[in-house]
């Protein structure tokens, strides 16, 4: 085959033409050759007529010899232009493999066990952070119950705790001396017994005074974090309440016993008027009690002075003579009905009493202590909050 591709008759095997059929043979030669896309005669002889041709001017043919400076990058485009780059066969895409199934599970498989180990660990954080709040907050239980000063009044300084606990102790010696006492036929030792529960009383009064008991809000100022512990706690608070209300009642005892004696304690004796009317033959003369005395208006009657007087329960006043006017001392009454009410009285504090012992004994500060310091003396745990 030569460069212009074009071939014989004779290669292609067609048959030679005949004579008279000259111009018919050449014209299906040419069109066997069009439709094989082999050059035909006609298109040879094109091709060089056009070559024969003279070329119009270009700019290149007016280069005056500077195409050897021109700049690298301005000659570019034309060789690129001018040069074919060699076909490369890229072959077929390539396609990504497909997932097996075996890697998707192992996969899915990696992601639960990485979210059940931060959960695990999640918790386990948290549960340390919880567990270092328990320790601080038992701290500051011991801390607020052992060491909370309690308000001075003219005592010596010292703590709502161990005001608390003195308190007890005396309630319970005084209810031992009361027990004591009903069971002994000794008159003396029923008398101390009374001066121990006066005294007693007394303390009541400086006690509900001095206000010692704990407040909920200071024990727990936030977020409560050992609930095993808080109902203890609250219980033990809640009970040393109890004991400061139940005292309160035994020094309101004490007030009144104070009202009730005041005559037979200071010793002075109360003088109180009274009228007795003239005798009238042998019937017996009723002494009237007198409210109220004129003693700085007197005047002068026909039987001597007389005095302005207002009776007892009478709504108008009348004038009395002075020698019908006498004063008598009603203390010995007043200690008679003393008495009286100062055995009502201790009767109602014996009752008190016996139910103030059994508040008392619900106050259990050394359970719970030891509880608290179990948490309190642990060491802090890492935790990253």
């Amino acid at each position: 085959m030569s460069d212009d591709q074009s071939i014989n008759p004779e290669d292609a095997n067609v048959p030679a033409a005949e004579p008279g059929k000259t111009d018919d043979a050449s014209r299906s030669v040419e069109n066997l050759k069009a439709k094989l896309g082999l050059k035909t005669k006609k298109a040879e002889e094109a091709i060089a007529a056009d070559a024969a041709r003279p070329k119009a001017p270009s700019a290149s043919d007016f280069g005056l010899g500077l195409s050897e400076r021109v700049a690298p990058e301005a000659r570019a485009p034309a060789a690129a232009s001018s040069v074919r780059m060699p076909a490369v066969d890229m072959g077929e895409p390539v396609q990504a493999k497909a997932i097996e199934r075996k890697h998707v599970v192992a996969i899915a498989a990696i992601v639960a066990l990485m979210t059940i180990l931060g959960i695990f660990f999640g918790g386990v954080l948290k549960g340390r952070a919880l567990e270092n709040s328990k320790t601080r907050e038992a701290k500051h239980l011991i801390e607020y119950f052992t060491e909370t000063p309690l308000a001075q009044t003219g005592k010596a300084p010292t703590t709502i705790m161990n005001a608390v606990q003195a308190h007890v102790g005396e309630l319970a010696r005084v209810i031992d001396t009361l027990g004591r006492a009903g069971e002994s036929k000794d008159v003396r030792v029923r008398l101390d017994a009374e001066k121990e529960m006066s005294a007693f009383l007394k303390r009541a009064q400086e006690y509900r005074d001095r206000k010692p008991f704990f407040v909920l809000d200071q024990v727990y100022p936030g977020v409560v974090f050992n609930g095993e512990l808080a109902s203890q706690v609250v219980g033990f608070v809640e009970n040393v309440k109890n004991l400061y209300d139940e005292s309160v009642l035994l020094a309101l005892e004490a007030d009144t016993l104070e009202r009730v004696g005041e005559t037979e304690e200071k010793g002075v004796g109360a003088n109180h008027v009274i009228m007795i009317p003239a005798a009238v033959g042998d019937a017996a003369r009723k002494a009237v009690w007198i409210q109220a005395v004129d003693k700085e208006n007197p005047r002068q009657g026909t039987g001597g002075v007389e005095y302005a007087v207002l009776p007892v329960g009478a709504e108008k006043g009348m004038v009395v003579a002075a020698s019908s006017l006498a004063e008598i001392d009603i203390s010995p009454i007043a200690k008679e009905k003393s008495l009286v009410y100062r055995a009502a009285i201790f009767d109602r504090v014996r009752a008190r009493l016996g139910q103030m012992k059994m508040v008392s004994d619900q106050i259990d500060f050394d359970s719970l202590k030891e509880k608290l310091q179990k948490y309190s003396s642990r060491g802090s745990y890492i935790t990253l909050f």
